[in-house]
Parts: C-alpha cells; structure tokens; sequence
C-alpha cells in the first residue's frame, strides 16, 4: 500500500512515501493530480493517528480506498459530518 502506521492512535505514527505512490498506480502525468492524491492519501493516514477508522461515506477522506485510484479521486480533502464527531 501507499501507507504504513504502527501503534494505536494515542501514539501513532505513520509514513506516506511519495517514491511509493508510483509502484501503487497513483502516479499521475498531472502534477495537480498526483498532488492531490498525495495530500488525500497523507490526510487519510493521519485521521488513523486520530483513532478514526475507514468510512462508508465513498466522499470522506477517510472512505477505504482499497487500493482503487477512482475512490481516491472521488473522495474529498475533508471528513464528513459522522467522521468530525469522532474527533
């Protein structure tokens, strides 16, 4: 995967290697497009660092992507309303 974390979220980790987003097929021709993927996939991490877990919400940035380039695509920057009551 793009990602790793370790620990449980009172004192997680993770690592999100741009390097990696190529073997993953999210590398885009697009700047623009590349970079934000990069920011959905660094955003997503960090919301485990939180103590969120995946949502069913295909529009959360924390919607489990399962490796799909399109959910990344389609998901936006920021949590949905059930994802920001966790928190």
């Amino acid at each position: 995967m793009v990602a790793a974390r370790s620990g449980d979220h009172r004192r997680a980790q993770c690592i999100v290697l741009k390097r990696r987003l190529r073997g993953a097929g999210l590398q885009h021709t697009s700047p623009e497009i590349h970079f934000s993927r990069l920011k959905k996939v660094s955003i997503h991490e960090f919301g485990h660092n939180l103590g969120l877990p995946h949502c069913p919400n295909k529009k959360c940035v924390m919607t489990d992507a399962v490796e799909n380039i399109a959910t990344i695509d389609n998901a936006n920057f920021d949590l949905c309303e059930k994802c920001k009551m966790k928190i």
